[in-house]
């Protein structure tokens, strides 16, 4: 027998399906990012804003993707992690929501900058 209360999710078994998502989204998009700094890096017109990610740039390409990585992992697992284990999940959902509204923001600035 299929009952409906058995296959419906409760509301904070949604408020966990979507910081989960939220958490891979961002992982995405930030290593999207990567990618199209990478390039703005390597292009002189272009206006990168990142001035920690110049630095370790200059300093060596693959500290940067090294470290834009280790973090990007780093936190992405510990969005995934804390989606199950937290009483805040509307604070949780908050704050990736914000990250991925700004790392679409500054993806899609920078591929404006490339493309221009």
């Amino acid at each position: 027998m299929n009952d409906s209360s058995t296959i419906a999710m409760t509301g904070n078994q949604k408020i966990v399906y979507v910081a989960k998502y939220l958490a891979v989204i961002w992982v995405v998009l930030s290593i999207a990012e990567a990618v199209v700094t990478y390039f703005c890096l390597n292009d002189p017109g272009s206006i990168e804003a990142n001035p920690i990610g110049r630095a370790l740039w200059l300093r060596s390409e693959p500290l940067f993707y090294g470290v834009k990585l280790l973090i990007t992992m780093v936190v992405g697992c510990g969005f995934w992690l804390l989606s199950t284990r937290t009483k805040h999940l509307g604070v949780l959902v908050i704050c990736e929501i914000f990250l991925v509204v700004m790392f679409a923001f500054i993806l899609g600035n920078n591929l404006f900058q490339l493309l221009r």
